[in-house]
């Protein structure tokens, strides 16, 4: 076989520089600079995917294109995929305003409002959860109250939600709870390092609620302090083992004479 007829069957990767069959060529839509093989994409996506980001661009740094999730799957793990496509669920779910969770404490699946904006009525009351089945108010977030009208039923609801709302924020502050920047929902930290995970995919600082990642760690001020009693604690330590080390030496030699 001619050098020309083997160099029609490889290509150079621009991420990797490394020389590759054709077979791993990978092509998305719209991107028309240089090439970049499969297993260099698989991983970039691996890594976007665990900083939480449903949009990943094009690694090209000139090319702004958003790779197409479909042409991706054949060469990314199912768990990577699977959870590539929760978190582009997610940010479409976050784009709608009129959306909840089931008030059911057992269910608590979310419920968007998809008809409000038609020109067949007004907006949405009664609902039936499509996860548990169970009806709700849409607009009080609460349990279907029949027979009253919303405005009465939030006068009636409103002094306990204001005294559930102080208490909540009570308990907020004695648990040292942290807030998603995402969707806002309360995260509480049971065991691990500082950079947790909310449910709706999002990595977050437990200190200070800020986005944070493995490539990007968080450096806020709570994190240096905590990092900077630990430094204390540590030489603490050394300097009391060494203040034992030397009585010891010390009784020893004593003994010895």
């Amino acid at each position: 076989m001619e050098k020309q007829d083997v160099a029609k069957l490889l290509f150079t990767c621009e991420l990797c520089t490394e020389t590759r069959p054709r077979r791993m060529l990978f092509h998305n839509n719209q991107c028309v600079h240089d090439p970049f093989c499969s297993t260099c994409i698989a991983r970039h996506i691996e890594a976007k995917v665990e900083e939480s980001e449903a949009d990943i661009k094009c690694p090209n740094l000139n090319c702004d294109q958003s790779l197409d999730p479909i042409s991706c799957r054949p060469i990314v793990p199912k768990s990577v995929f699977d959870k590539w496509s929760d978190l582009l669920c997610a940010s479409f779910v976050l784009d709608f305003e009129r959306r909840c969770y089931c008030p059911d404490m057992d269910c608590s699946a979310l419920v968007i409002d998809e008809c409000s904006g038609n020109d067949e009525g007004g907006a949405v009351r009664k609902v039936n959860c499509p996860n548990c089945k169970k009806p709700f108010c849409f607009q009080c977030k609460v349990p279907w109250h029949e027979g009253v009208v919303c405005s009465l039923w939030s006068r009636e609801r409103l002094q306990i939600r204001d005294l559930n709302d102080i208490l909540f924020r009570k308990l907020f502050k004695e648990k040292g709870w942290s807030r998603c920047y995402r969707c806002g929902q309360a995260v509480e930290r049971v065991a691990g390092c500082r950079e947790i995970s909310c449910r709706c995919g999002a990595k977050l600082c437990y200190y200070c609620g800020g986005k944070t990642s493995h490539t990007n760690p968080c450096k806020c001020k709570m994190m240096i302090k905590d990092l900077g009693v630990t430094v204390i604690l540590s030489a603490l330590a050394f300097v009391a083992t060494a203040v034992v080390g030397s009585r010891v030496v010390t009784f020893l030699t004593k003994n010895k004479n």
